[in-house]
């Protein structure tokens, strides 16, 4: 004989607080090293996010003309083709002013001396860095 018994209102309170669970937050990467990509998107998507990855410019904005819910842009400065990650977050901005930026650089330096405004107001984090230090910046620019 199978009994059933009906929901406890523990069980209920637990299912509801799934239920209102935020949406996870959505993360593009731009970054040409098919290694460091890979990385940030693994590490990333292990911490909740949904990662957009983008191994060039012309993926990236690809992905950004698709329009997708996106609250956080990661790009390398240099990339191939002479595009710079501030010449992707420039019109991303614009598209979307309340999306959040993280440069990443083996040449930081580059980024200050772009004469981008943005460049003011947004991370810039030196290659090498820890996942710990990205992941600290990512919570702090989300939680704001």
């Amino acid at each position: 004989m199978i009994r059933h018994y009906p929901p406890s209102s523990v069980q209920r309170n637990v299912e509801n607080a799934c239920m209102k669970q935020a949406p996870p937050k959505v993360v593009l990467i731009v970054e040409d090293e098919p290694h460091i990509l890979d990385l940030l998107s693994d590490f990333l998507a292990d911490e909740g996010y949904r990662v957009l990855a983008a191994e060039s410019s012309a993926k990236a904005f690809e992905i950004l003309a698709s329009k997708p819910q996106l609250d956080l842009l990661i790009s390398d400065f240099r990339l191939p083709g002479n595009v710079s990650g501030v010449m992707i977050a420039e019109p991303a901005l614009k598209l979307r002013p309340d999306l959040k930026v993280i440069f990443i650089s083996g040449y930081p330096i580059e980024i200050y001396e772009s004469g981008s405004p943005i460049v003011r107001t947004v991370p810039v984090l030196a290659k090498p860095f820890s996942l710990d230090s990205l992941h600290g910046q990512i919570q702090q620019l989300l939680a704001g």
